[in-house]
């Protein structure tokens, strides 16, 4: 009984404590009908700064623009 009660109120704490809502988790500037590569790219380059984190360009699109590849882990393939 005491475990359930333990556990019961630890689930209670952390979602009350770890919940967040939209509004909480919302990106500056990702928060509008279109979204562009330029709006995206700054937080993609800030992303590849983590040392399991891999940006590299895979090609270019027909109208010039680079198509990138955004690599988390460090899992080598074989």
């Amino acid at each position: 009984m005491r475990l359930y009660v333990l556990a019961t109120a630890l689930l209670a704490l952390s979602t009350s404590t770890l919940a967040n809502t939209i509004e909480d988790t919302a990106v500056a500037g990702l928060d509008k009908p279109a979204i562009y590569y330029a709006d995206i790219e700054p937080h993609l380059k800030s992303a590849a700064k983590h040392p399991s984190v891999t940006l590299k360009q895979i090609g270019t699109s027909f109208q010039g623009q680079a198509l990138n590849s955004l690599k988390i882990g460090t899992y080598q393939s074989k």
